[in-house]
């Protein structure tokens, strides 16, 4: 379709940056749930169709092992769609396009695709991201000092923005998710600080780290906090294997074998346990400085919902429902950043996680071989398994918060063998490949993995990549086609 692979190029940036702009949006409680999503929604949809079919005029050029495992992967949710039709059909044509963008489009990469070229698509992604979550963590931090919160009705669905809870959430329709963002957007500025010369550019980049940073501490989101000090634990210690060395004073200390890997693992548990206690400690500072005072603005505004409300509230659920705005008395003397932790480890500590996992399971041993589909899990359990935790009407959840869980119960048997083998051709990459990559690329591998890191730390406790059309998604697939399809391939044909 394309006569140069220049022109190809500039077409799929240009489809990467619309659809990533689209993901981050579509979680952002400005715009989401907003009528005029589905409409772009349906034009980047098109526009992928275009991406993919140009990639067949030259499919060979995509082929290799993990391709053809996700092509499996997605035949089995197909197989499982066809199955459970009778629960809607619909809505998994819907998921299957998002997974088919994301395989085939994100992760899957050109094998003569230049690795200048490559670079240069990660510089935009990545300002991109960076631009993006600086001005949300900014708008988060100011709505914390303004004691702004809101939770409003869109399209029959709630949504939260501002600091709710003594969390903050900000522009972020879950602070879970803001929180892991803002741990990946910290390990891209470092990289670029480097790389870098402009005085203002390094200014802005270390402003952003400290935002950030300030948001994963407010946010109180043990997902971003847990992403945070794995991905740094891991940063550290692969950095320091290939390097084999630290610097004292102008001394280098040099390190192998046995030795090596005690000091690399040394250090990133040093490093991990200084993020580990500087959270909390910074929590600390803040509510010294005790928040509430500067919380002391008249004309705050907190939209509340009217079947959560204090009992010294009074709102009309109606004014809800009509999405007006309505004031109301915050009691300041409590008001504080983190959540109680005696009272979360008395109510439910793992928030519901065990019940979803254990009705998960139950509604596994019904349908063992092709699952439900993620889009019917919960219609599917009202039906068969009316007892179990997720069929309750209370239970309000539509995901299992864990990929490998929400794999066994969408596709089965066959999904998880799929994706086991996927992950075992990735480990064994991964560990026998790493030593080949050059060193010029090595540090950029570093950031890049520990990125996706933090995602798949995050992934053990929220539905994130599989299913979920997201932010996080993106660029969960983006920076792993990066990794598998770029790193750790050698002998890359380079732009002459």
């Amino acid at each position: 379709m394309f006569k140069t692979s220049k022109k190809e190029f500039v077409f799929e940036l240009t489809f990467k940056i619309m659809y990533f702009v689209l993901v981050l949006i579509s979680f952002n409680s400005i715009f989401a749930m907003q009528t005029y999503l589905t409409y772009i929604s349906f034009f980047i949809t098109v526009f992928g169709a275009v991406v993919v079919l140009n990639r067949l005029t030259h499919i060979k050029d995509y082929i290799n092992k993990y391709t053809i495992v996700l092509f499996l992967f997605l035949s089995s949710y197909f197989i499982s769609s066809i199955v459970m039709r009778e629960y809607g059909i619909v809505e998994n044509a819907k998921a299957m396009v998002w997974m088919t963008i994301q395989y085939f489009i994100l992760f899957a990469t050109d094998k003569n695709k230049s690795s200048l070229e490559i670079k240069k698509e990660m510089d935009i992604i990545s300002i991109i991201f960076i631009i993006y979550t600086f001005i949300c963590s900014i708008v988060g931090i100011l709505m914390m000092f303004f004691n702004y919160g809101i939770y409003k009705i869109v399209n029959d669905v709630g949504i939260m923005a501002g600091f709710v809870d003594n969390r903050l959430w900000g522009v972020y329709s879950d602070p879970n998710y803001g929180a892991v963002f803002a741990v990946i957007s910290i390990f891209l500025s470092i990289y670029y600080l480097k790389k870098l010369d402009k005085t203002i550019l390094k200014t802005g980049l270390i402003a952003n780290i400290i935002v950030e940073f300030l948001y994963i501490c407010f946010s109180d989101s043990r997902t971003g906090k847990a992403a945070f000090i794995c991905s740094a634990f891991v940063f550290v210690f692969i950095k320091l294997y290939r390097e084999g060395k630290i610097a004292v004073n102008k001394k280098e200390f040099y390190f192998s074998g046995v030795k090596k890997l005690f000091i690399c693992t040394f250090y990133g548990l040093v490093i991990a346990s200084l993020i580990f206690v500087s959270i909390p400690a910074t929590l600390k500072v803040a509510n010294k400085i005790k928040v509430q005072d500067l919380n002391q603005v008249t004309g705050s505004i907190f939209i509340v919902n009217a079947s959560t409300m204090d009992s010294n509230i009074s709102i009309s659920p109606n004014a809800l429902y009509k999405m007006e705005t309505v004031q109301v008395k915050l009691d300041n003397d409590n008001m504080q950043i983190g959540r109680d932790r005696d009272k979360i480890k008395s109510e439910n500590f793992t928030s519901n996680r065990f019940g979803i996992w254990k009705s998960a399971y139950e509604i596994f041993k019904t349908t063992p071989v092709v699952g439900t589909t993620f889009r019917h899990i919960n219609d599917y359990a009202v039906k068969n398994l009316p007892e179990t935790f997720l069929a309750q009407p209370g239970s309000d959840f539509h995901s299992m918060h864990n990929f490998l869980v929400d794999i066994m119960v969408s596709q089965g048997s066959i999904g998880l063998l799929l994706i086991f083998a996927f992950i075992t051709f990735a480990l064994k990459d991964v560990l026998t490949k790493v030593k080949y990559i050059k060193d010029d690329d090595y540090r950029l591998y570093c950031f890049v993995f520990s990125s996706l890191t933090a995602i798949l730390v995050s992934m053990m406790f929220y539905s994130e990549a599989f299913y979920m059309n997201t932010g996080g998604a993106f660029l969960f697939w983006t920076f792993l086609g990066y990794i598998l399809n770029s790193f750790l391939v050698a002998n890359k044909n380079e732009v002459k």
